[in-house]
């Protein structure tokens, strides 16, 4: 009985792991949860500066100033009857973006035929990956997509306690500037602690 993960709304058609009465695609997408509740607490005011620096900022892979999005891609590989699909997420310029995708395309089209559930989920992670390298993209103001990796940036800081943070009338509010706000857009930082989704599998 097919179903979608409870955290990234991926289709599930086979496994996937029961966690109270939610399903999710695998345990990182379970253990997201809980990243996803600080984030829907962090106000859009202490969002905006984070979200507006990296936007302007490098690339996180090649260092060339932006614009810049977030990407997402699919992997799959599969051998007899074993499988995994991990889903990725990136603060990208454009050109590094695309190429992401262009690799995970080539990765599932090579490694996810090799057994039933492959030929099953290979194709829809091929049309997944394929949906993302056509979107259309205004890049002339920060995406929907990159506001909501920007939240999950600060609220992972503040769930690992590097952020420190405050409670406002049930609002928790991110003290950048006591972290060092410049820390957080470094490229280094966030390809290294967040050019893999927080929550995600490993979420190029």
């Amino acid at each position: 009985m097919t179903a979608r993960c409870k955290s990234c709304g991926a289709l599930i058609l086979l496994g996937g792991v029961q966690h109270d009465d939610c399903r999710f695609c695998s345990h990182a997408c379970t253990e997201s949860i809980a990243l996803e509740h600080v984030a829907s607490r962090i106000p859009q005011e202490a969002l905006d500066s984070v979200l507006l620096a990296i936007f302007e900022g490098p690339c996180t892979r090649c260092g060339r100033p932006g614009p810049i999005d977030s990407y997402r891609s699919f992997r799959l590989w599969s051998v007899l009857v074993t499988h995994d699909v991990q889903r990725h997420e990136y603060a990208f310029c454009r050109r590094c973006g695309t190429r992401s995708v262009i690799i995970s395309l080539a990765y599932c089209l090579c490694l996810g035929w090799w057994s039933f559930p492959g030929l099953l989920l290979t194709p829809i992670s091929l049309a997944w990956n394929t949906m993302e390298l056509c979107r259309r993209r205004r890049l002339s103001v920060p995406s929907r997509r990159l506001e909501n990796f920007s939240r999950c940036v600060l609220a992972s800081g503040i769930q690992r306690e590097v952020i420190p943070s405050r409670e406002v009338d049930g609002m928790i509010i991110p003290l950048v500037e006591a972290a060092g706000a410049e820390r957080w857009i470094e490229p280094e930082v966030l390809a290294d602690e967040y050019g893999v989704f927080p929550g995600s599998e490993a979420l190029s």
